[in-house]
C-alpha cells in the first residue's frame, strides 16, 4: 500500500441519499416550525432550570454530547429542537455536521462552534471569502489556503515520527 501523498485534500461530500438518511435518524421528531414560544416539554429533574440556563448548558456540551442528550426522550429533542443555534445547523450545515460525526470530530467541537463557523464567511487564515471548513479546527477556509496554507498541513503520525528521530 502506497504512502498517502502530504499535499493531498480531502474534500467530503455525503451522498444525498445517506444525507437524507441520516438527516432523519439524528433529527426525527424534531419540530421543523420555526415557532421559538414552543409549549413546555418536561425535561424531568432538570425542570427546575430555567430555559435559558439549560440552552446555554446545551450550547456548551460537544456535539455528540448534546446529539445523545437529544435521544434521551421527547422533552430533550423537543427543547433542543427550539434553540436557534441547534435549528441552524440543522437547516445549514448538516453536511459538515454528518462529516464531524463521520470523522469522529463531533466530540471535539460544541453546537455553538459548528454555528458560529456557518455565520462566518471568511477563511480563517487569508480573511477571503471561505467555502470550506478544514474539519480538524473547524476554521472556515478558501479553496487556495485549504491546499497551500502550512495552518492546513496534516501529517500522519508514522511521518512526524520520523522527522523527530
Amino acid at each position: 500500500m502506497a504512502a498517502p501523498d502530504s499535499n493531498r485534500r480531502v474534500i467530503i461530500r455525503v451522498e444525498p441519499r445517506v444525507q437524507t438518511q441520516l438527516h432523519l435518524l439524528i433529527f426525527k421528531g424534531f419540530d421543523t416550525s420555526q415557532n421559538t414560544t414552543a409549549q413546555k416539554y418536561s425535561l424531568g429533574d432538570l425542570d427546575v432550570f430555567p430555559d435559558l440556563v439549560l440552552s446555554i448548558v446545551c450550547l456548551k456540551l460537544d456535539i455528540m454530547s448534546a446529539l445523545r442528550f437529544s435521544q434521551t426522550s421527547h422533552g430533550p429533542r423537543k427543547f433542543i429542537a427550539h434553540i436557534l443555534e441547534f435549528r441552524r445547523v440543522r437547516e445549514h450545515a448538516t453536511e459538515t455536521l454528518f462529516a464531524l460525526l463521520g470523522t469522529r470530530l463531533a466530540k471535539h467541537f460544541t453546537i455553538f462552534d459548528l454555528y458560529s463557523v456557518l455565520c462566518s464567511g471568511d477563511c480563517a487564515t487569508c480573511g477571503l471569502s471561505g467555502g470550506f471548513v478544514f474539519l480538524p479546527t473547524l476554521k472556515r477556509t478558501c479553496m487556495h489556503c485549504a491546499t497551500k496554507s502550512s495552518t492546513t498541513d496534516i501529517v500522519s503520525l508514522n511521518a512526524l515520527s520520523n522527522y523527530h528521530s
